[in-house]
């Protein structure tokens, strides 16, 4: 049971298909309303598609962004099915993979937070602070090699997450401030 569906290659019947709103992602918001229609998304393991991302740091920071913004709004434009008494599988679905995954940079900022605040009480807090730490920096390495066009191994790794979850505060910060992107170009 899907709740979610790649942009690149995605089919819907024509019957199940709803007028979307400008400011939603429709690889969000096509599953939604076919899962609200009482029919299944599912997944053709024989389909083959293929996407293009980008690699230039501006280009992630503004696809997340607008996939953070576009999908929040969609998200909770059907937000019947983050009930987890209505349905229970696509709601902890919906929570555990979008949603809180589009809120990790406020629980990464709050755990590097107290981990410094707590580290001059605790030798244990010093230590997580510490390892905090040395992830920002790995972080930064990674984003160094990537100007000189190298890739290291987990420390690259380290760098796409942090920049990913950058790019997912920006477009936390767009819900809050009531941002509406209908047309984008990257």
């Amino acid at each position: 049971m899907l709740a979610v569906s790649s942009g690149a290659c995605m089919a819907i019947r024509k019957s199940l298909f709803n007028k979307i709103e400008g400011a939603y992602g429709e690889d969000c918001i096509i599953p939604l309303d076919v899962i609200l229609s009482k029919h299944y998304v599912v997944h053709a393991s024989n389909a083959i598609a293929y996407d293009r991302m980008e690699c230039e740091v501006e280009t992630e920071l503004s696809t997340r962004s607008r996939m953070t913004l576009r999908n929040w709004q969609g998200t909770w434009s059907k937000k019947t099915l983050l009930n987890p008494f209505k349905f229970p599988s696509y709601s902890f679905s919906l929570w555990s993979h979008k949603v809180l995954r589009w809120l990790s940079p406020i629980f990464i900022l709050i755990l590097s937070i107290s981990a410094f605040i707590l580290s001059s009480d605790s030798i244990f807090y010093w230590y997580i602070s510490l390892a905090v730490f040395s992830f920002y920096m790995a972080g930064i390495v990674g984003w160094v090699a990537g100007l000189k066009g190298l890739s290291i191994p987990i420390i690259s790794n380290i760098y796409v997450f942090i920049l990913a979850n950058i790019g997912f505060m920006i477009g936390l910060f767009g819900v809050i401030k009531g941002k509406h992107l209908r047309i984008y170009r990257n």
